[in-house]
Order: C-alpha cells, then structure tokens, then sequence
C-alpha cells in the first residue's frame, strides 16, 4: 500500500508538470487515501515509526489539494494515537515529525517532552548538532509555557552540545538566551555566569559581529542589575531583533529593575 502510494503521489506531480490538473488532483487524492491507509496498517501492526511518517505523507497530499477538512481529520487521528511512551517507541525521524505536528497545534507540553527525548537519544547516537537542536526547540516551549528555569537549563545543555562540535557563535547565543531566563527568575548569579561564558566563546570563536558582542553585554549588565549600562548597549541593537526575541530581552530589562 505504502509503495502504491508513492507512485500514485509521482504520477500526480508529472501530472502537474505538464499541466494535466484534472489528472494531478485525482491521483493526489489517491495517493493521500493510500498513505492513510497504509499509516493504519502499520500501527496495526505495532510499526509506529512508518505509521506516523505515513499520517504525514497523507497530511502534506491533502495540504497540496487545499483540502483543510481532511487535513483536520488526518491531524486529530494522529493526535490521538500520541502519547509520552510513544516518543521513547518510534525513531528519530517519526519522533521529530511528531514534535513538528504538536509544534504546529500549539500542544508546547508534550512538543518539549517529546524534544527532550529525542535529544536524550540524539546525543546516546552520537548526533550532538541534533541534540543541540532538540534541546533549544524543548527550551523554547518551556520558555512558552512560562517555565523559564527549566528552558534555561536546556539552553545551557545545548551550548555544551554547540561548543563540543566548535560551533560557537550558535552556543554563545544559546547562553544569551539562557542568561536571559535566569535574568526573568531573578537568578542573577546563574544570569551574569551564563553571559559570561557567552563572551568567553565570543573570543575563543572569533566571533566579531559588534551587535551579537552588545547583545553580550546587555545580558551582562542586566545580570549585574545596571540597567543604565544595559539600555545604553540595547538602544543601538534593537531593531536588529524580531519582535519575539525583543519581547524576551525587555522581560528581562523589567525583571532586572
């Protein structure tokens, strides 16, 4: 069934290629059908990885055909087969779909348990850019759900994993955005020593870009509660940001107060 299915999802894109639409959407529409089948079948079967990867072949046919009550249904029968054992089931690849999907629907909880044991594995495997990347994913749903300790540990963990590999400039930044969790708890020891390793790997990594060094030392000055000194280093920065990461560091300039 599965392997129906990706032929009947090539023949529709030659169908759409040489502009034959009529063609195109029918076997589009077979071949989202085959995958949703095919998805039953494995889990069925207890083959959860291919079932899960299979619901999400099916959900991108639908999403192509621009039909958004299938689309639903697709995503509510996955849903509902997701549970936290699930996450520790199925393979990387099923997991981190998994993750987007929950992403996507706004379910942050159980995006950043299930981000959490993909690092975990990812780093068992010996992935440590994909360790870093699912930690730093997991950190922001916490940091969503208002658990600004919990995102900032990640955000440290990822930076570990980002230096193990010498990519400083992604775990300098990582540490600004943990230094900046510890800022809105308050914990400005944990703050000015995050920020302080963040400068270290600035200098070790020969990162230059004067704003990521004065986003540095915002975090510095706002972990050392001098807020004149941090809004003198921000003001010139600022509008290099998206308005998310510039909400972010204006909690901190409120906690820091």
């Amino acid at each position: 069934m599965e392997e129906a299915a990706r032929c009947l999802s090539m023949a529709a894109n030659y169908f759409r290629a040489v502009g034959d639409l009529q063609n195109y959407l029918y076997r589009k529409r077979l071949a989202a059908d085959c995958f949703m089948r095919a998805a039953k079948a494995h889990m069925d079967e207890g083959n959860e990885s291919k079932g899960f990867m299979n619901y999400c072949y099916a959900l991108n046919c639908y999403r192509e055909l621009e039909d958004s009550e299938s689309s639903k249904a697709c995503i509510e029968e996955v849903v509902g087969r997701i549970s936290d054992q699930i996450f520790y089931r199925v393979d990387i690849q099923a997991g981190r779909k998994i993750a987007e999907l929950l992403l996507e629907i706004g379910d942050h909880g159980r995006a950043a348990k299930c981000l959490e044991v993909l690092g975990k594995r990812a780093l068992d495997d010996g992935k440590r850019s994909l360790n870093a990347l699912f930690l730093s994913l997991a950190a922001s749903c916490y940091e969503k759900q208002g658990m600004p300790e919990r995102a900032a540990e990640l955000h440290e963990s990822a930076a570990e994993s980002y230096s193990a590999l010498e990519n400083f400039y992604e775990a300098s930044s990582e540490l600004v955005l943990a230094s900046l969790q510890r800022t809105v708890l308050k914990d400005f020891p944990g703050a000015y020593s995050s920020a302080c390793k963040a400068r270290e790997l600035c200098d070790v990594g020969g990162i230059f870009e004067v704003w990521h060094r004065q986003l540095v030392e915002v975090c510095l000055h706002l972990a050392s509660k001098d807020i004149e000194l941090a809004f003198a280093s921000w003001k010139g920065i600022r509008r290099k940001f998206k308005p998310s990461f510039v909400m972010k560091v204006e909690e901190a300039f409120r906690a820091s107060c």
